[in-house]
């Protein structure tokens, strides 16, 4: 039985070690070109939102559409902004619109997409932010005005951000 041991605890660790780099311990939001090339990644807390904020053409002022990652995809959730008027959606049944804080909000979307494509904007300075507070990446220090960049979210794990911090 002895001569077993030592495979045996070779085995236990080494299982040991691709649970712990391999389970998914939350979610990453990437940023990508038609072309599959990541731009950009960010881990997200549970229940945090990821924001794509642009400037309205018409009114000029802040557009911030939030999205919630998971299950391999992008959830729409909610939008505001501080100017109602021109190209700004009417709430339909279900959804809330309500005034706070400065800005108003239309909550209760649920449109859920793989990757939600956006082309880099010209005028409108596209930029993402993670959670309420998060610094923004913008777009077009990503890509050059009039390209597509699809942001998606997939499961982060250990062996996953190791794995991306290997390739070139």
């Amino acid at each position: 039985m002895k001569r077993y041991r030592r495979p045996l605890i070779a085995i236990a660790i080494a299982a040991a070690l691709t649970a712990v780099t391999c389970w998914p311990m939350g979610w990453r939001v990437t940023v990508r070109n038609r072309a599959g090339e990541l731009k950009y990644a960010a881990r997200v807390k549970r229940g945090q939102l990821v924001w794509i904020v642009f400037d309205h053409s018409v009114n000029r002022s802040p557009v911030e559409d939030g999205y919630e990652p998971g299950d391999g995809c992008v959830t729409l959730r909610e939008t505001r902004f501080r100017h109602y008027g021109a190209g700004i959606p009417d709430p339909e049944p279900g959804q809330t619109f309500e005034a706070r804080d400065g800005y108003y909000a239309i909550t209760g979307y649920d449109v859920r997409m793989p990757t939600q494509w956006t082309f880099v904007g010209h005028v409108a300075d596209h930029r993402l932010r993670v959670g309420e507070d998060g610094e923004a990446v913008h777009y077009n220090q990503l890509a050059r005005p009039g390209e597509a960049l699809g942001l998606s979210a997939d499961r982060w794990s250990l062996w996953k951000e190791i794995m991306s911090r290997l390739r070139p």
